[in-house]
């Protein structure tokens, strides 16, 4: 039996890594895909309910919070992200495996925070934002 399971910061799995400790790895897969089936039915029916009954059930004063709060959460992941990662090289050890990002065997490895991280993930959120936006937008995209 595999036990040594931990949901990662930021995630819904807090259930199912609690759960870990007398669950085998293909339970606990097929609770997170059942899981994900029932979200979806979910979904399904809430799509068939008139725009005035969610409203009535969720109004906007509730869910803009929730999403503002939710979009707070993950600034720090996805800064984690852009610098390169939150996973072992994060912690910036001075040697081993994880002394550069992704990891000493990577073709063209960098350190945490490497100016090129950041670089690549700026042109892909311009490369994302342009066609979708007007000229406004994709240049002061540019400009960050």
């Amino acid at each position: 039996m595999e036990r040594n399971y931990h949901a990662p910061e930021g995630t819904a799995l807090f259930l199912v890594s609690s759960l870990s400790y007398t669950r085998t790895s293909q339970t606990l897969l097929l609770m997170i895909l059942g899981t994900c089936c029932l979200c979806a039915l979910l979904e399904i029916g809430l799509s068939f309910t008139s725009p005035r009954v969610l409203k009535r059930t969720s109004p906007p004063i509730v869910t803009g919070p929730t999403v503002l709060l939710i979009g707070v959460k993950l600034i720090s992941s996805g800064f984690k992200g852009w610098a390169g990662g939150s996973g072992p090289c994060y912690n910036r050890p001075a040697t081993g495996l994880f002394s550069m990002c992704p990891t000493t065997n990577a073709p063209h490895p960098l350190p945490w925070g490497s100016p090129e991280f950041i670089g690549r993930c700026q042109a892909v959120a311009v490369l994302h934002v342009e066609p979708i936006s007007d000229n406004t937008q994709g240049l002061g995209s540019l400009s960050l």
